[in-house]
């Protein structure tokens, strides 16, 4: 058996698509790869897989995307790309995590949305820009749960504040991961672009 010791917390790291080293405990911008977050996040199923057929975070942050204004968007796209380096840990289980551990996911989580960030050239999330991308990801999880899961399954979830009225959406459902890669991409640099031109 071979067995390598770890001297510190910050040697911790995962390996990427790309062939980077994201040390997840101290992460910096320059580990951060556009194609790494869109690759992990295509194939990435939401749900931890229990749902009536593949989709993906990055499916979910499009659709979160699409339920928030011009200036919240590229924030949107991004908000779950933290989970192209964590996984998606499903919503219950990351309160019980954080309740018993002083936040922990959440503190590791902020720290790689900050490097992710800074990757985009975006500031730390407005206030106002955070809450009206919450509203859209409750919202989201609520018009995805609606038509993966049946009604009596839907009767214990919790969703948190809703969009009023819900948008009336159907998910959009691509042929391949490699597809719903390009446009998540696609979308993502759209925004970017966007950003910096101004």
């Amino acid at each position: 058996m071979i067995t390598t010791q770890k001297k510190n917390l910050s040697d911790y790291f995962v390996s990427t698509y790309k062939g980077k080293k994201v040390y997840v405990l101290d992460p910096k911008a320059d580990m951060i790869d556009l194609d790494d977050i869109v690759h992990s996040l295509s194939l990435s199923c939401r749900f931890n897989g229990h749902c009536k057929h593949m989709y993906s975070i990055a499916d979910h942050s499009m659709l979160v995307a699409d339920l928030v204004s011009e200036e919240a968007k590229l924030y949107a796209l991004l908000h779950d790309s933290a989970e192209a380096y964590l996984a998606d840990i499903c919503r219950p289980l990351k309160q019980a995590i954080n309740r018993i551990t002083n936040d922990l996911i959440k503190e590791i989580e902020h720290n790689l949305l900050h490097a992710i960030n800074m990757k985009f050239c975006l500031p730390d999330i407005p206030k106002n820009i955070k809450t009206e991308v919450k509203l859209a990801d409750n919202t989201a999880l609520w018009i995805e749960a609606h038509e993966m899961f049946d009604e009596k399954v839907l009767e214990i979830w919790e969703y948190g504040d809703l969009l009023n009225p819900i948008p009336d959406i159907k998910l959009t459902h691509y042929q391949t991961s490699e597809k719903c890669e390009e446009v998540f991409k696609n979308e993502i640099l759209k925004y970017y672009k966007e950003r910096m031109s101004l």
